[in-house]
C-alpha cells in the first residue's frame, strides 16, 4: 500500500465523511500499512470508527492522521508505529 507523496486525498487507508447508521461501527482491525509515501491511516470527519491492533511501518508524514479533530466517537487502540519519516 502506498500513498502519493504530498497529494491530498491519496492515502493507503482513508475514511472520509463516513457516518454509519445508528448502532453500526466501521472497523479497521489487525491490518498493516508499510512503505507509504504519504500517511498510513487518514480519518476525516468519520464517526463510530474503530482502528485497532494495526501496524504502520516505514511511513512518510503522519502515520495516523485526524483531519478535523471532531472524530470524538472514533477509537484508536493498540496500534504500533515504527519508522515514521518527515515529509
Amino acid at each position: 500500500m502506498q500513498g502519493m507523496t504530498n497529494v491530498m486525498g491519496r492515502y493507503p487507508v482513508h475514511f472520509h465523511h463516513q457516518v454509519p447508521a445508528k448502532g453500526e461501527v466501521s472497523m479497521m482491525v489487525d491490518c498493516s500499512v508499510h512503505a507509504s509515501y504519504f500517511r498510513a491511516i487518514s480519518v476525516h470527519n468519520a464517526f463510530n470508527l474503530r482502528v485497532q491492533r494495526n501496524t504502520a511501518f516505514d511511513i512518510t508524514g503522519h502515520a495516523f492522521y485526524l483531519g478535523e479533530f471532531d472524530e470524538w466517537t472514533s477509537l484508536f487502540a493498540y496500534c504500533v508505529l515504527h519508522i515514521v519519516w518527515f515529509s
